[in-house]
């Protein structure tokens, strides 16, 4: 048996895929930055023969974000599964972990004219059976023409399945705002609200705060 090919290099030389039809929302880019704070790096990520990511570009943006400066590429064929041993961990924080890992995907939404897109590439019902896929892009097309977003502006973090992880994030975060910003203020705003996070202000608090300030 031939033994696969094992680099590490600088997470900076890795690509996000520019076709990811998975759309991250405030709360599910929460889920997999509090994972990474508190269980460190766990799950592998998929990146082609072009170091383009094809499986995890959520988990990649949070992690540069955070620090983590390298990544461990096992190449592989297709017929080996790769798992991620992950030591140090208490059976709590395995428990936590394991909710972190799901919840971030149902958090997240899908992104209409990319997967549109997919759709008169390639064949992708056989992911969506049940016609599931022609609902959804209608879906997510009557949400894209009312100007609304299809993913709700709440979660309701008070569910027994996830009030574990509930309790690690931020206090009494209840529900998400989508903001949108100035193309050319977007940097400084992404800047600003990550320096808070790792400072550990309110963000929401803060918003709150100045509107009423500007609007009074």
């Amino acid at each position: 048996m031939v033994k696969p090919k094992i680099t590490e290099t600088d997470i900076s030389k890795l690509t996000p895929d520019p076709n990811n039809a998975r759309k991250r929302t405030p709360l599910s880019a929460s889920v997999i930055r509090k994972s990474l704070e508190q269980f460190g790096a766990a799950r592998s990520i998929v990146v082609d023969e072009n170091d383009v990511i094809r499986a995890g570009n959520g988990t990649f943006e949070e992690a540069g974000q955070l620090g983590i400066e390298k990544v461990l590429t096992i190449e592989v064929d297709g017929n080996t599964i790769v798992a991620v041993k992950r030591k140090g961990l208490t059976e709590e924080q395995w428990k936590q972990y394991a909710i972190a890992d799901n919840t971030a995907s149902d958090f997240s939404t899908w992104d209409f004219d990319i997967l549109s897109e997919l759709t008169q590439e390639v064949d992708l019902s056989e992911f969506f059976p049940d016609d599931k896929l022609n609902e959804l892009l209608e879906q997510l097309g009557d949400s894209k023409n009312e100007g609304i977003n299809v993913f709700p502006d709440y979660i309701n973090m008070d569910d027994q399945n996830v009030e574990t992880t509930a309790e690690n994030f931020s206090s009494n975060v209840k529900r998400s705002i989508i903001i949108d910003f100035p193309a050319d203020e977007y940097d400084e705003a992404k800047k600003l609200c990550n320096t808070a996070k790792k400072k550990g202000e309110d963000i929401g608090a803060i918003l709150v705060s100045a509107l009423k300030d500007v609007l009074q």
